[in-house]
């Protein structure tokens, strides 16, 4: 996962389900990675939030970079988030070279999971900073059925019944 840091005055969309089209896919190539591997290739996708607006009205944006691969690394046999992307996002099946054009993925519609998270910097002998970020941690074609939704509608449900009893 790349965290991308949330910097004032970016405004972001709120956690949780949003409608969103993919603006751009953009090969971004070989960059410096924050987990152990010395370099990966990258492609960076630019997201249109499609249900919610900035504060000035206009439509949020949201980049999130992602290693272009289909399969994991390091002998993972396990999909990538690209591969995720593609097939649970938008619905396409690589072939099993794992090549696809990214054209694609543009101007396309779906259901994206934004997910916040803190990471703290330093050590104890140095002052440590706290840094708030958001991924995107799950895609759909279809807007997905919150499950806490269905269990507070069957509490409601389970409710009534007792009273009407």
């Amino acid at each position: 996962m790349v965290m991308i840091p949330i910097k004032q005055p970016l405004e972001l969309p709120s956690a949780g389900w949003h409608r969103a089209t993919i603006l751009t896919v953009e090969d971004i190539g070989r960059q410096k990675s924050n987990y152990g591997v010395s370099s990966r290739n990258m492609v960076d996708i630019a997201y249109r939030i499609e249900d919610q607006t900035d504060s000035h009205g206009k439509p949020m944006i949201f980049y999130q970079g992602e290693t272009n691969t289909i399969m994991g690394g390091r002998g993972k046999i396990q999909p990538s988030k690209l591969y995720k992307i593609l097939t649970e996002g938008l619905g396409i099946t690589p072939d099993k070279s794992g090549a696809f054009d990214s054209d694609v993925m543009k101007d396309r519609d779906l259901w994206i999971n934004i997910q916040y998270s803190n990471k703290t910097e330093g050590n104890k002998t140095q002052k440590q900073k706290t840094q708030e970020y958001a991924n995107i941690v799950g895609w759909s074609q279809r807007k997905p059925v919150i499950v806490e939704v269905v269990k507070e509608v069957a509490r409601e449900l389970v409710q009534e019944l007792e009273e009407n009893r």
